[in-house]
């Protein structure tokens, strides 16, 4: 797996995030950095939910058609769920607008999947030289949060 460069403002950010899903889904989501490719899982009384891949964006819900994730996520998307039977999902928060939604990754409905070899010199949390392949999912297609999703 690629090495991630993360810096404290960017594991506070997910932090307050997982506090918002935890709240709103009534469990607990916690990192799993070192055991996961998913940043948390939730879970409620040690029973697991779903697996979680968080992205906080520094835009407003309506400011990008479209959000991508690795094919790396994806795949390990599936086989974590087909495996043990819990969601993954990918969850996005955008911080300029404080909107919050998710998708499931194993059931992203979208007529021709859209993906796409990404720039060099991007700004992600990859080193500055790579590339991978991602898939945009339309804004459209994220489920806005609401109360009792899980």
């Amino acid at each position: 797996m690629t090495p991630q460069y993360l810096n404290k403002s960017h594991v506070e950010k997910e932090k307050y995030v997982a506090n918002l899903l935890a709240k709103k889904w009534n469990c607990k989501v916690e990192h799993q950095h070192k055991f996961s490719s998913y940043d948390c899982i939730a879970h409620r009384s040690q029973d697991p939910l779903a697996f979680v891949e968080l992205r906080v964006l520094n835009y407003k819900y309506y400011d990008l058609d479209s959000i991508m994730i690795s094919l790396t996520k994806l795949i390990a998307g599936r086989q974590q769920t087909e495996i043990t039977g819990i969601k993954s999902l990918f969850v996005v928060h955008w911080a300029k607008s404080q909107d919050t939604g998710w998708i499931d990754v194993n059931n992203i409905v979208q007529e021709k999947p859209d993906f796409r070899v990404t720039l060099k010199n991007t700004n992600r949390l990859n080193a500055p030289e790579e590339i991978e392949v991602c898939r945009y999912i339309p804004t459209s297609r994220f489920n806005i949060i609401g109360d009792n999703f899980l």
